[in-house]
């Protein structure tokens, strides 16, 4: 290598290194002095900044899904409320992006890291008193507020990160949760640093030409390469000693570097070049001449164009530099085909249809709850309607999920939750059509406001893990038709299964009041049709967990060359399977009869949950791609809730029985 290719490669690690942000403080950052307000960012502005397209994740998505879910695994919320300029301030992920990039002096003051629980901090060495006015045990902190413990946060997460999962205490996997957030947010705020960088160059220095007040920013010299490469060639003896220390410095930066925001396509075709450049590639393309020099200089001058601006507090001048960015990197990655579906999951991230669906839920839900009081069953229209709504929602908001990934509906273990929530509303609307009691209807919507609330649950896991929800596939999973098949086919007999526990919950819970009823000589027909419809629905979800079971072997076979290898979620499967087959035998035998059934079925729901989820928690066999954090906790209190069920229901029976018998006993002879 040459010397004048060491020093430019390392001189844009150095400017790397010098504009990392504030991680690599431990003290607290300085009040920023300001004569202005804060910039007020237009609509027009944010739309700019939102619909650039970045890779992240192994795939190419716009930077409106990527703050959505850095902010979600920070704040755990996709707004934040936050005091700007004197005033609060509710600001969406974008909003809260642009400040970052921006002005990233005035988001460290943002309360937006979200602390489960303060002793956390207090084992840290924050002075907990000093905030006992403003903060919460569960709240939110500023950046600038917990700078000053950053470095024995740090190493504290760093010894809980030693340990196994399974190992660490309550406090270390908060303290390594609470750095993580940190760090993640050091690396937003500081991601456009290496463009404000600078260099020093007194006069009579090789660079003294081109410098400014004494510096030498990143700007001027990718605007004067070749006055800068001449200086750089005449450096001789000086400049080899620069090279050796820029060449240390070189070695740091690339371990700190943040590299998240790749958001320069690579000239050249996918196969090619798949991978984007980060602004550490793309300033190194710049500087050295590479093949997409051509590309990131104007990309990086665009964005110079943007902090300029930004520095000036003229927001029309840093949506200009966004939209100049984007009319450079845009044709690229449109030509290499990356570009077709970033602008529908713009919209798609802000319509945020899941959650609009639970709002009609939860409305079906209480609707549909007060329908059973005396002269308002007319409110059960209003159910259906609100719950019809909530289903167009939630299945047109996973058809769209399918059409931007270009994958069916279930590919991770969040992506089962609404899955199971669509096809759990839709066998309710199903049965209220048949039935019309509108207990069907009033617990499916109930079921899917739990079901989204999961989902919800398990997308900020994946948000903190890995930044989306629409991750790469492992290479096992990598395959439409068997995910199209099995996978689908399986998880709606997961979800039949809880919704005839479900039903059977309710039927159990009701028995009392309902054999009360009875005694009296009062028939109520919702009850009897209820456990008819749990039967149904177990004979429904045996059918699509046996074929889906079958689906899975011949794709175990295809892919693993063996149809069946007892493999944990394989024989959670088959447990499915076989108690579907008890309930159904013992019901047509007249083994069971309505108690039976119900109890069962409580069973059922159990067995279910275990292979949903608890076998993922095992962390063994070929399936072990699913372990989510307090699963195991979750899964131990249904476990007891649903032995509950069945001694309650056990004792309700009894207690119906008896009073059935001493109804008969006082009725009147004929």
């Amino acid at each position: 290598m040459t010397l004048q290719r060491v020093l430019t490669l390392g001189l844009a690690a150095l400017l790397a290194l010098a504009a990392l942000p504030c991680s690599a403080s431990a003290g607290e950052p300085a009040a920023p002095a300001r004569d202005e307000a804060p910039v007020r960012w237009s609509e027009e502005t944010a739309a700019a900044l939102e619909r650039l397209p970045l890779q992240h994740g192994g795939r190419v998505k716009p930077l409106r899904t990527w703050a959505d879910y850095k902010l979600l695994a920070i704040a755990n919320g996709r707004k934040v409320t936050v005091e700007r300029g004197g005033e609060e301030v509710k600001l969406d992920a974008v909003g809260w992006a642009l400040d970052c990039f921006f002005d990233p002096e005035l988001a460290a003051t943002y309360r937006v890291v979200q602390v489960d629980d303060w002793d956390v901090l207090r084992a840290a060495g924050v002075d907990l008193d000093a905030f006992a006015g403003t903060h919460k045990k569960r709240d939110r902190w500023s950046y600038r507020e917990l700078a000053p413990v950053r470095d024995e946060l740090m190493r504290r997460a760093q010894r809980a990160q030693a340990k196994g999962a399974d190992e660490r205490t309550r406090e270390e996997t908060q303290t390594l949760d609470l750095a993580l957030k940190v760090r993640a947010l050091e690396g937003v705020m500081g991601a456009l640093d290496p463009l404000r960088a600078g260099i020093s160059a007194p006069q009579g220095s090789p660079l003294g030409d081109l410098a400014v007040d004494g510096r030498v920013d990143l700007i001027t010299i990718l605007q004067d390469l070749e006055t800068f490469r001449a200086a750089l060639a005449e450096a001789g003896t000086e400049g080899q000693q620069v090279a050796r220390q820029v060449s240390a410095v070189m070695e740091s930066a690339e371990a700190s570097a943040f590299h998240e925001l790749a958001v320069v396509p690579p000239v050249g075709t996918v196969t090619e070049q798949p991978e984007w450049l980060d602004l550490g590639d793309t300033l190194m393309a710049a500087l050295s001449g590479a093949p997409s020099g051509e590309l990131a200089s104007p990309a990086l001058d665009a964005l110079g164009e943007a902090l300029g601006g930004a520095a000036r507090r003229e927001d029309s001048a840093v949506r200009a530099g966004l939209e100049r960015f984007a009319s450079v990197v845009e044709p690229v990655a449109a030509q290499r085909g990356e570009l077709e579906r970033v602008g529908s999951e713009v919209s798609f991230q802000k319509q945020q249809l899941f959650t609009k669906a639970l709002v009609a839920f939860l409305l079906a839900f209480l609707l549909g709850a007060l329908s059973f009081l005396p002269g308002v069953a007319w409110l059960g229209k209003g159910a259906w309607g609100a719950a019809s709504m909530g289903a167009a929602a939630l299945v047109g908001g996973i058809a769209w999920r399918c059409w931007i990934n270009g994958r069916p509906p279930i590919t991770t273990l969040y992506e089962t939750a609404p899955f199971i929530g669509a096809c759990g509303i839709l066998l309710a609307l199903g049965l209220e059509r048949l039935q019309r009691q509108r207990v069907a209807l009033t617990a499916g919507s109930a079921f899917t406001v739990a079901v989204l609330f999961l989902s919800f649950v398990l997308e900020k896991q994946d948000a903190a893990a890995s930044g989306d929800s629409m991750k790469s596939l492992v290479a096992v999973l990598d395959t439409n038709f068997w995910l199209s098949t099995h996978v689908t086919t399986v998880t709606f007999g997961y979800c039949a299964g809880l919704f005839a526990w479900l039903l059977a919950t309710v039927w159990l819970v009701a028995l009392p009041f309902v054999s009360r009823l009875q005694a009296a000589g009062r028939e109520v027909a919702w009850h009897s049709s209820l456990i008819r419809s749990v039967y149904g629905v177990v004979v429904f979800g045996l059918l699509f967990s046996l074929v889906g079971t079958i689906l899975g072997g011949i794709w175990a076979n295809y892919s693993w060359g063996r149809f069946w290898g007892w493999d944990p979620k394989e024989n959670g499967a088959l447990v499915i399977v076989l108690w579907q087959l008890v309930i159904v035998h013992a019901r047509l035998g007249g083994m069971i009869r309505d108690l039976g059934l119900a109890l069962l079925t409580v069973v059922l729901g159990s067995v279910v949950v275990f292979s949903w989820f608890g076998v993922n928690q095992l962390g063994v066999g070929l399936h072990s791609y699913g372990f989510t954090t307090g699963a195991s906790t979750a899964i131990t209190i249904c476990h007891w809730t649903n032995a509950g069920l069945v001694a309650f229901g056990l004792l309700a029976g009894r207690w119906a029985k008896a009073a059935l018998s001493r109804a008969k006993a006082l009725a009147p002879k004929p």
